[in-house]
């Protein structure tokens, strides 16, 4: 019984091993950040609607105190595959985005390898990007202010 009991075990741990998406370290280069305040949260998202629903189940939290200049220089685990980054500068740490009286952004945003200019949400399709394997990648995320 204790045999069958550590062999199902192996058998578990094997496949949940396969199964699990592997995580490589890829470099994030995030520019025009405002100031040192609060903290940048990136994050992560895998199709179109749970971004447009804001439903993420990963974020990356990351210390502006280290940017220069307002360039921030991370090295963050991805899942190799697709997915898609969306970054808030979060000055004030209030975990949300602050909108002043007409709706309009006050703190930044970014996207994954793609400059937002526009002032309507964009799509998933505009910023996904694809993890590769090997990681040895750079992801650029240039912060926009209103």
């Amino acid at each position: 019984m204790l045999n069958t009991i550590l062999y199902l075990l192996l058998i578990s741990n094997f496949f949940n091993q396969i199964l699990v998406e592997p995580k490589v370290d890829v470099a994030l280069q995030v520019t025009n950040i405002r100031n040192n305040e609060g903290i940048l949260k990136v994050a992560i998202f895998y199709d179109d609607e749970s971004f447009q629903s804001e439903e993420t189940a990963e974020y990356i939290i990351l210390d502006k105190s280290n940017a220069e200049n307002g360039v921030l220089n991370a090295t963050i685990q991805l899942p190799v595959g697709e997915c898609g980054l969306s970054s808030l500068d979060d000055e004030n740490e209030n975990d949300k985005m602050d909108y002043n009286w007409m709706g309009i952004p006050q703190e930044g945003y970014g996207f994954s390898d793609f400059e937002h200019t526009g002032w309507s949400k964009p799509h998933y399709e505009d910023f996904k990007i694809e993890i590769h394997p090997a990681g040895n990648q750079t992801i650029k995320m240039k912060m926009r202010y209103l």
